[in-house]
């Protein structure tokens, strides 16, 4: 009962963060919070979770919320989802080629490298543009 009660918890908090500021980032607390409590088996079946909890509840509801103060543009939206779609399934092939053979561990830290980079290149030019606005 205890994870179930903390991933409640956890999708809260990430719902509350991705729909404020409109990125799935409450994953990437749910990645370090869920691999730290180990709610959950291995960092594939992590990975896989949260593209079920960040489809459904972000999409919907979160979509839901800014369609009706007129706040999503569709047609981007449409050109952004035929790129999304393509580089996600590439991306799951490519994890799991990289898992069988580079090993499991090597992957592992590689993903962490690649995601600490990225959210530190985000996280700069945040910071950067609201400093300059």
């Amino acid at each position: 009962m205890f994870h179930e009660v903390i991933s409640i918890l956890l999708g809260l908090l990430s719902g509350l963060y991705g729909s404020f500021i409109g990125t799935s980032g409450g994953a990437a607390l749910m990645i370090y919070l869920l691999m730290v409590l180990k709610i959950v088996s291995d960092e594939a079946t992590l990975i896989g979770t949260l593209l079920l909890i960040s489809s459904v509840p972000l999409g919907l509801f979160g979509l839901y919320e800014y369609n009706k103060q007129g706040k999503v543009d569709y047609y981007i939206g449409a050109f952004l989802i035929l790129g999304i779609s393509a580089g996600a399934f590439f991306g799951a092939k490519y994890a799991f080629l990289l898992d069988k053979t580079m090993g499991v561990e090597f992957s592992t830290k590689f993903k962490a490298i690649l995601t600490g980079i990225v959210y530190s290149i985000l996280s700069i030019t945040y910071f950067y543009k609201g400093l300059h606005k």
